[in-house]
């Protein structure tokens, strides 16, 4: 979001006193969304590794690029964190953030590791989602 203002700011959008104009609209709901992402993946961190872990057998999880790791661990917080979010939303915004800060093959990784993780846990009853136009997983 950030990058996106400063991107399209111009000279005559900045303030007399040159600072940007507001980030977003809605910026303390943002802000807050934004603080419990960051936190909810560091505190389940451990978990999401683990997962990782298991559905790249083949890997040694070490050899995953970090960012990727990262990308992953803020998707299934995501996921499983906030109900209102669609898991495919989630999961189209991961890949779409993979695409521009990851390793050329990362989209596809992302996209199919995130994709196994989301139905497992949606069965398991780990990710549950309910609000507007979404169905509780019961």
């Amino acid at each position: 979001m950030a990058s996106k203002v400063i991107k399209n700011a111009s000279a005559s959008d900045l303030a007399a006193d040159g600072l940007l104009p507001e980030i977003a609209m809605n910026w303390e709901e943002d802000k807050e969304f934004f603080q419990n992402i960051v936190n909810f993946t560091i505190a389940n961190e451990d978990n999401h590794r683990d997962l990782i872990a298991k559905k790249t057998e083949n890997w040694d999880i070490e050899r995953v690029a970090l960012t990727d790791k990262i990308i992953l661990s803020m998707a299934l917080t995501e996921m499983k964190q906030f109900p209102s979010i669609p898991t495919k939303v989630s999961i189209n915004e991961y890949i779409d953030i993979s695409k521009h800060y990851s390793t050329p093959k990362s989209k596809q990784f992302v996209n199919g590791l995130l994709d196994v993780l989301s139905k497992e846990l949606t069965e398991a009853g780990e990710i549950r989602k309910s609000g507007r136009g979404l169905l509780d997983n019961r």
